[in-house]
């Protein structure tokens, strides 16, 4: 970190027990320590979550609900089911003294993994996504209940169908 940097930096650096799980090159974004000593770092590839023992790489494109309320960051990941579709994992929160700038990068990089989302009324409501993934190329097509399920074998081929039909719609082919 340049002499300039160090100056003016509003933040100290990011904590020693969190920065070695970052790659070399990995920029840091933002960085929070939760009151339970947990260590939050925002980098362009995810939201790495730290502990004395533990790490823990969270990619944007699978957080599909994040929440910052009362002092509290709560946030629900998805998780593949079968097929192309996803499914929320029980939501984890982490509770911070001074947030940082956590909460608004975590908002700005999820929404700007969702690169299309359309809804269906189709097998009781489905919702479609095209997720960009860091350090990927194309996007992540999957779909995830309105109300979870076990899909026939039939539901399951429609709305595998559909998301095929909303992939190829989306998709440029003249590249």
């Amino acid at each position: 970190m340049g002499i300039l940097k160090k100056l003016f930096s509003r933040r100290p650096p990011v904590p020693v027990s969190a920065k070695r799980y970052l790659e070399p090159e990995e920029r840091e974004l933002a960085w929070a320590e939760a009151v339970t000593g947990q260590v939050l770092v925002a980098t362009p590839r995810g939201l790495h979550v730290t502990g004395e023992r533990a790490h823990r790489l969270v990619p944007w494109h699978t957080v599909t609900k994040a929440t910052w309320a009362d002092r509290k960051l709560t946030v629900i990941e998805a998780k593949p089911a079968e097929g192309s579709e996803i499914v929320d994992e029980r939501p984890w929160q982490l509770e911070f003294d001074e947030p940082g700038g956590i909460p608004v990068i975590l908002r700005k990089r999820v929404q700007n993994s969702v690169a299309v989302t359309e809804h269906q009324p189709i097998v009781g409501g489905v919702r479609f996504v095209g997720r960009r993934v860091a350090g990927q190329d194309g996007l992540l097509w999957q779909y995830r209940l309105d109300r979870p399920r076990v899909l026939s074998h039939e539901e399951r081929a429609m709305a595998e169908s559909a998301l095929e039909q909303i992939r190829r719609e989306n998709t440029p082919t003249d590249l």
